[in-house]
């Protein structure tokens, strides 16, 4: 099964093991890429991969 293209901000701090504050603060800064479906506010899958491998790389 592949992964979703998009997911929950909820989600998204599930994988990370953050909080949704976090998840939030990072939207802010433009570490991850939102996008809006109705009303929702999703986070795309390949920019939360993005931000981890190039934390990664910084390392």
């Amino acid at each position: 099964m592949e992964a979703p293209l998009l997911i929950s901000q909820q989600e998204a701090a599930r994988l990370l093991g953050v909080e949704r504050t976090t998840i939030w603060r990072m939207l802010k800064r433009q570490d991850l890429t939102p996008v809006s479906v109705g009303s929702r506010r999703l986070v795309t899958r390949v920019s939360l991969d993005d931000y981890v491998r190039s934390q990664a790389e910084d390392r």
